[in-house]
């Protein structure tokens, strides 16, 4: 039973004793071309080979077709052997660095130079440019990874590390203009072991409650504005309602309070006229002028009771008009969430988008935006590139160099088939997997890539790009 058999078996039936025989047939070829290509790792020769025949069930449908299965698996164990030994490299670096970072921290001993420094380097560091400064504060002071630089930044590893590299270029610059002068690699070790010190113990806590304490008082009236403000609710309706709501409120509670000092006083009065002595009583009672008094003070007693009564059911009525409008206002906020959401796509498609002329560019659509970088980079036209990502580098070399760089990897590049599109309005993902001339120019050239995008104005705009190869183009 030849290859194409088994695998058709497998396919179509699931069938593990098919698999475990194409499995049992070419072990060997894809271990030993394993072990070579890793040096001699057989640890990592073990997972090559189990990642050849991951792929190789993941594909087993498009490969029943396919002339000779041993060539494909030779080349996958290639490129899978290629891209453990980048893994490899990858983590040896950053545990590398990670070892140096930990020998600075670890190093009790005060720069020589940090005590000249350090009065100055705030100061220096905000004649930096925002972005300069960002980078040096995300890798030195808060001691982040260049992938989690890239990260925050919006930048792959790579560019992540050419910005801090450039920033604190310039900061030992700026340093030098002062007088104090250093090597790029002291600085850095100066910034990661001095620039942040441990705060005072108990700080951390006793500011939070502080704050959290001011904040207690207008938790509820903040909320409300925080929520309409993030459902879009215009600021002019949100005051109406606020003013509308609040102002019959603060009549009533005055109107009550007044209402009842003087019920209160009448009262007393009443009492006291009850339990006087029944000698007072007649006293009281022979002068007509005092029983009138007395009545009139009873009978404004119980008008009095019958305001507060109103009052009441006044405020009753404010209370569940309030109760509908707040929830009026937040099916309203519900409803336009829906809608924000509902305006979102994620759809799979299968668009190839070649290389376009000079005179076809356009950044008017996502598509047009992807074209024009992939120009770019075919025309070696670093200054183009460079108008078309956001946030725009600060120097020019910027795009040269990352031309020149993508050109290596993309030259012959006939275009790409987008196979999903992803985001909202202004901001776009798209995924595509990248079409030849003829073939690939490198071995680790990308098979696939994905891009981030966003609408600056009328013009769409890189935000991100990623390759990778070896994964489908729906990952």
């Amino acid at each position: 039973m030849n290859d194409a058999v088994l695998l058709r078996r497998y396919a179509q039936e699931r069938s593990e004793e098919a698999f475990a025989e194409l499995v049992r047939r070419h072990a060997d070829l894809v271990y030993s071309a394993a072990v070579r290509q890793v040096g001699g790792d057989s640890h990592a020769a073990e997972d090559v080979t189990q990642a050849v025949f991951t792929e190789l069930s993941k594909h087993a449908g498009k490969l029943t077709r396919h002339p000779a299965l041993t060539g494909w698996l030779y080349t996958t164990t290639r490129r899978m052997a290629s891209h453990s030994v980048r893994n490899d490299q990858r983590r040896l670096r950053r545990e590398q660095e990670a070892q140096a970072m930990q020998e600075l921290l670890n190093d009790s001993t005060p720069q020589p130079d940090w005590n000249r420094i350090g009065p100055v380097l705030d100061e220096v560091m905000h004649e930096l440019s925002e972005k300069d400064r960002l980078a040096v504060l995300l890798r030195y002071f808060e001691r982040r990874d260049l992938r989690a630089v890239g990260s925050t930044l919006g930048l792959s590893d790579d560019a992540a590390r050419m910005r801090v590299e450039r920033a604190l270029e310039k900061l030992r610059a700026l340093l030098r203009k002062r007088g104090l002068t250093s090597t790029t690699s002291a600085l850095a070790a100066l910034l990661a072991g001095q620039a942040v010190s441990a705060a005072p113990a108990g700080l951390a806590a006793t500011a939070a409650t502080a704050v959290l304490s001011t904040a207690v008082a207008s938790a509820s009236t903040l909320g409300l504005l925080e929520f309409m403000a993030s459902t879009k609710i215009k600021l002019g309706l949100a005051t109406l309602v606020a003013a509308g709501i609040a102002t019959p409120f603060v009549l009533q509670h005055r109107a009550r309070t007044q209402l009842r000092a003087e019920n209160t006083g009448l009262r007393a009065q009443l009492a006291a006229f009850q339990t006087a002595p029944l000698g007072n009583q007649a006293t009281n009672s022979s002068d007509p002028d005092e029983v009138s008094r007395l009545r009139g003070e009873h009978a404004e007693l119980m008008r009095l009771r019958g305001e507060v009564a109103q009052l009441r059911r006044q405020s009753q009525e404010w209370t569940a008009r309030f109760n509908r409008q707040s929830s009026n206002d937040l099916q309203t906020a519900a409803a336009e969430l829906q809608a924000s959401e509902a305006k979102s796509i994620m759809e799979k498609t299968n668009i190839f988008l070649p290389i376009p002329t000079q005179s076809e560019l356009s950044v008017a659509t996502p598509e047009g935006a992807l074209q024009t970088v992939l120009w770019a980079i075919q025309a070696g036209d670093g200054e183009l590139y460079q108008k078309s990502t956001y946030p725009e580098q600060g120097s020019n070399d910027w795009g040269k160099k990352e031309v020149e760089r993508k050109y290596e990897l993309l030259r012959g590049l006939k275009g790409v088939r987008v196979t999903r599109k992803s985001g909202g309005q202004d901001n776009l993902e798209l995924r595509f997997a990248y079409e030849w001339e003829t073939a690939p120019p490198l071995k680790n050239s990308p098979e696939y890539g994905f891009i981030g995008l966003r609408l600056i104005g009328d013009e769409w705009k890189v935000s991100s790009w990623g390759d990778t190869i070896g994964l489908p183009p729906e990952w």
